[in-house]
């Protein structure tokens, strides 16, 4: 080897020794790195990875993207697999407020009557967590008998104020278990009449609660104050979204596996109107009483169907994006809160995707997409406040509830 390659050799040896890999996955994805105050480029692109080399002691970063706020990374050793970051976008009404961490893949959401809190279900751990509204803090530890926490499988909360109880369904056991919403002490648990049970939906006056269950493709009618089962509605497919119309007379069920929402008369019990949406998965819905309609979420197809509670009919249908999951109303109606999980990875839902997922808004009014944030990897559960200056969602993969305030 001659001379002149020896020493271009000892340079680049004493570079790389001055370097540190660095990993970036961020979104939007054509965010660039700035370090020192100056533009990194990555070294190369893979599975939306960049791979970087950083100086070494490297000062401060930030990710920069136009229409973006900067994202500053305090300087740190990277200690082992890419790191994620999302921007916030400057011109939303979705202002990024705080998060909190949670326990393993938690599945909803859901605010208390009075605001205070919010609930997540832990589909992967062993019961629910329970945080205070406006804060970083967690209100306690929920205890749960140990015989079922350790069987998993929480996925769905429901507040019923007339009894001052919180409901949540465990479908790995096929129990509701039920706990008091004034001070969350675990009260008793009761089988919820079918198997895989998932979402919770109760009347108006809080005397008929209605789960759906997965596996057995049923609707289980409950009485709230004795736990009697008062009947079991067979449905032509799997059941999970509910909705109750506003005079109370019917339930609403959304079939995933049969792509149509089903009329459920509460007189009778009985199916007396199959409303197709054609080929999909609707999974999740929700009812604006002032208006007298029904949303649906379709996670296969990523659309949401408005349909009108009078008539029945499909009054409209719109795409929002890749697997869509919890849908919520504002509570004045004006503004349907979307979560989109995201595409799938190819190794399948329980790992993380290509992108990340986002939160959609739609203006009921407008009838149009009008905003919408970043979210993490899945979002998944999803609730407005009662106040509606608050927008919860679940980060699915990455075991974080997100908080955003509302500006409108």
């Amino acid at each position: 080897m001659r001379l002149y390659q020896v020493f271009q050799l000892l340079l680049f040896l004493t570079a790389v020794q001055n370097l540190l890999s660095f990993d970036i996955k961020s979104f939007p994805f054509s965010s660039v790195l700035v370090v020192n105050g100056g533009i990194i480029k990555p070294q190369s692109i893979s599975g939306g990875v960049h791979h970087y080399l950083l100086p070494v002691g490297w000062t401060y970063a930030l990710l920069r993207a136009p229409s973006y706020r900067d994202k500053y990374i305090p300087y740190h050793k990277q200690s082992g697999g890419a790191e994620e970051y999302k921007l916030e976008r400057m011109h939303t009404h979705l202002v990024f407020d705080s998060y909190n961490r949670t326990g393993s893949q938690p599945k909803s959401v859901r605010f208390s009557p009075d605001g205070k809190y919010y609930v997540t279900a832990l589909l992967n751990g062993g019961g629910i967590e329970v945080f205070y509204s406006g804060s970083n803090r967690k209100y306690s530890e929920i205890s749960i008998p140990q015989k079922y926490a350790e069987k998993k499988g929480f996925v769905e909360t429901l507040f019923i104020p007339h009894i001052h109880e919180l409901w949540v369904s465990q479908m790995t056991t096929g129990l509701i278990h039920i706990f008091d919403s004034r001070n969350f002490t675990y009260l008793s648990s009761f089988p919820a009449g079918g198997r895989w049970p998932k979402v919770i939906a109760a009347d108006g006056e809080g005397r008929r609660a209605f789960v759906s269950n997965w596996e057995s493709k049923t609707v289980s009618v409950i009485d709230t104050r004795s736990h009697r089962i008062l009947k079991i509605i067979h449905t032509p497919g799997i059941p999970r979204g509910l909705g109750i119309s506003p005079d109370n007379r019917y339930l609403y069920a959304a079939l995933y596996s049969a792509g149509m929402v089903v009329k459920i008369d509460l007189s009778s019990f009985k199916i007396i109107k199959n409303i197709i949406l054609g080929n999909g998965a609707p999974r999740h819905i929700a009812v604006a009483r002032k208006s007298d309609k029904l949303y649906v979420s379709d996670m296969y197809r990523g659309t949401v169907s408005e349909i009108s509670i009078s008539t029945d009919r499909v009054l409209k249908t719109f795409y929002v994006g890749s697997n869509l999951n919890t849908i919520a109303l504002s509570p004045d109606e004006r503004y349907l809160f979307i979560s989109s999980r995201g595409k799938n990875s190819a190794e399948g839902y329980l790992h993380k995707g290509p992108v990340f997922g986002k939160i959609f808004v739609y203006d009921t009014r407008k009838q149009q997409l009008v905003d919408w944030t970043w979210g993490g990897n899945q979002p998944t559960g999803l609730a407005a406040s009662p106040d509606g200056k608050t927008v919860a969602f679940s980060d699915f993969l990455d075991g974080k509830i997100e908080i955003y305030r509302w500006e409108m």
